[in-house]
């Protein structure tokens, strides 16, 4: 089966959680669907995308040796789907310590700005928290954005910001 042309079939959630499936059973398919995450192509690294942001949740390994390329693409992201999609597959990660920090500045400024989408700020929330965990100091900057996204009005940024900010209430007692 070729990845390539499910990718270019109707895009929709059965189909991309059927790409997962094919590159779950066939490892050898990741890297075909990782040439499409990072083509030029709009239409193909944007439905590849979609795929890509589930595989960590399966298994995080298969996108390690991604990691570097993935950090690199969203310094010029061909379209939302493709931070959307990155930031979704390493919310379920333990980042590679080279790239802890670089990915902690680079969500927390996802976070901060309030013209990106809800998703992409949302999943970066996640994403420094976990961060956060292995280097409390970062968590106290992280609380004081949090507090700030609570004065917003945007659902899932209230959400996602409150369970994070109960979660780092459970966390402060532990370390202090």
């Amino acid at each position: 089966m070729d990845i390539v042309d499910e990718i270019y079939k109707k895009q929709s959630g059965i189909q991309a959680k059927k790409i997962l499936s094919i590159v779950l059973d066939d490892h050898a398919q990741l890297d075909k669907l990782m040439e499409c995450f990072f083509s030029d192509n709009l239409r193909l690294c944007q439905t590849a995308s979609w795929s890509v942001g589930m595989i960590a949740e399966k298994d995080e390994r298969l996108l390690l040796p991604y990691f570097g390329k993935m950090v690199e693409q969203l310094d010029d992201p061909k379209h939302d789907a493709i931070v959307r999609n990155t930031l979704r597959s390493w919310q379920s990660m333990n980042i590679p310590e080279d790239y802890e920090g670089e990915v902690f500045e680079r969500c927390f400024n996802y976070i901060t700005s309030p013209t990106n989408a809800i998703a992409i700020r949302v999943f970066s929330m996640t994403v420094c928290y976990n961060i956060g965990l292995k280097y409390p100091e970062l968590l106290i900057e992280l609380k004081a954005q949090l507090e700030h996204c609570q004065l917003e009005e945007g659902k899932g940024i209230l959400s996602r910001s409150r369970t994070i900010l109960r979660k780092l209430t459970n966390v402060r007692r532990k370390i202090y």
